[in-house]
């Protein structure tokens, strides 16, 4: 058999074992601490990245908004551009259209006067001729 070891007294069992958890608990305690303040750490990085991307999500949205409203802003008035000159086009044809007309009238008036002016003056000079072999 093997010698037996001498007994140790409660007392002297109890002060090894406190001096062995101590170390052990301040350990752990400080582990702990650790841990904790590292998931705080963690907790306030997630909420505002959280908080973050809210804001960022409701910027992109609202620039979205003001993006549409801005493009349907210039079609509506590219449509009103556009229609105002389609009328003027058409008003200025019309113009156009009779401004040829009373060139026309005007260069036929003239035509017929040009006519009855010659005709007037070929008369003339006939009346002339006769009435100066008649004076003569």
């Amino acid at each position: 058999m093997a010698p037996r070891q001498p007994r140790k007294s409660q007392s002297t069992i109890e002060s090894e074992s406190e001096e062995d958890s101590q170390p052990v608990s301040t350990e752990q305690n400080t582990v702990d601490m650790l841990k904790t303040a590292k998931s705080m750490v963690d907790d306030g990085k997630k909420r505002r990245d959280k908080k973050r991307k809210a804001i960022e999500n409701s910027y992109d949205n609202r620039v979205k908004e003001v993006e549409t409203r801005i493009d349907t802003l210039f079609a509506v008035r590219k449509s009103r551009v556009t229609k105002n000159q389609k009328e003027l086009w058409t008003r200025l044809e019309k113009l156009n259209t009779k401004r040829e007309k009373l060139e026309q009238l005007i260069l036929a008036s003239m035509l017929s006067i040009e006519e009855h002016t010659i005709t007037i003056a070929v008369q003339m000079e006939a009346v002339f001729a006769g009435r100066m072999e008649d004076i003569e």
